[in-house]
């Protein structure tokens, strides 16, 4: 495997950061995706007066995506 012979030592930083912009826009479009596809399931029904209400689930879930995104860039800035 000779490619990984001609590696410039100095280019491994951009390497990095492009793996980290890969893994937001992942999770993101991963999120966006499921997210997409649960909106007519959640808002097509009537509210239920039961413990967990599927919008509560969703809009619980849509948070929880975003602030894992936040937090995974917030670590990549501290740490570089």
């Amino acid at each position: 495997m000779q490619i990984f012979d001609q590696i410039d030592p100095q280019a491994l930083e951009s390497r990095e950061e492009h793996l980290w912009f890969l893994t937001l826009a992942i999770l993101f479009l991963f999120a966006v995706g499921y997210s997409s596809s649960a909106i007519p399931t959640v808002f097509s029904s009537p509210i239920a007066l039961i413990v967990a209400s599927p919008r509560q689930t969703f809009f619980g879930f849509c948070a929880m995506a975003a602030i894992t995104i936040f937090y995974l860039a917030d670590r990549h800035y501290l740490i570089s």
